[in-house]
């Protein structure tokens, strides 16, 4: 899936290309606007409008970040940090004209106003994540796992659950059994040329504490 921003177009206009300076730069704000509540991926789609990676532990990058994001905040559009259907309920709901959120949480409102809401990744680039399934160390049924995970990889099974949360399929397999207008829709399945914006954020290990320590500073200034 993708972190990319739901908007209405009613507010912004129908030739509107999706960007993030709709959140980040203070002449491009046209309305409230809701932030994802989760530190890497909000912070990792506002270093993909610096320019930056989303996985930076350039100290420079990083101060700019913190001042960027605390400047946004203090504007009169912020509208808070929310999780995905949060922000997706207040775009619905005309309390926001746009919010950071999943890409299938998104789409429950555009499937249900699709005259007015667009999800799109923003121009400038952002976040793509994939689920996983893992068997924890010491884990009482493993066989019983093993058993789950091969039902969940069968390409029918797979492809079913794809169809009807409306989250691309990682499975090659299962490419064939998706629902065709899903898979020509780019809010779900990328173009090859948006994919090259996108970025997977890795584990950082001890210097996770870095982006921690920046999101404490933001969350309560």
């Amino acid at each position: 899936g993708t972190v990319g921003m739901l908007y209405n177009k009613e507010k912004l206009g129908a030739d509107y290309v999706a960007s993030t300076a709709l959140f980040f730069d203070p002449a491009s704000r046209k309305g409230p606007v809701v932030m994802i509540d989760s530190i890497r991926e909000m912070l990792g789609i506002a270093l993909k409008y610096m320019g930056k990676s989303v996985n930076t532990l350039d100290k420079s990058d990083l101060k700019a970040l913190a001042d960027m994001m605390i400047e946004t905040k203090s504007s009169k559009y912020f509208a808070g940090f929310d999780v995905g259907t949060g922000g997706r309920s207040k775009v619905v709901a005309g309390t926001a004209i746009a919010a950071l959120v999943y890409n299938g949480d998104a789409l429950r409102a555009v499937n249900e106003a699709p005259d007015k809401f667009v999800f799109a990744n923003p121009k400038e680039g952002g976040v793509i994540w994939a689920d996983n399934m893992a068997i924890p160390a010491g884990a009482p049924h493993v066989d019983y796992a093993h058993t789950f995970i091969n039902w969940v990889l069968d390409a029918n099974n797979g492809a079913a659950l794809s169809n009807w949360t409306q989250y691309a399929t990682p499975n090659k397999a299962a490419k064939e059994f998706i629902t065709p207008e899903d898979l020509k829709n780019p809010a779900i399945y990328p173009s090859e040329e948006t994919m090259k914006t996108l970025e997977f954020i890795t584990d950082l290990g001890k210097d996770n504490r870095y982006y921690d320590e920046l999101w404490t500073m933001i969350k309560t200034r």
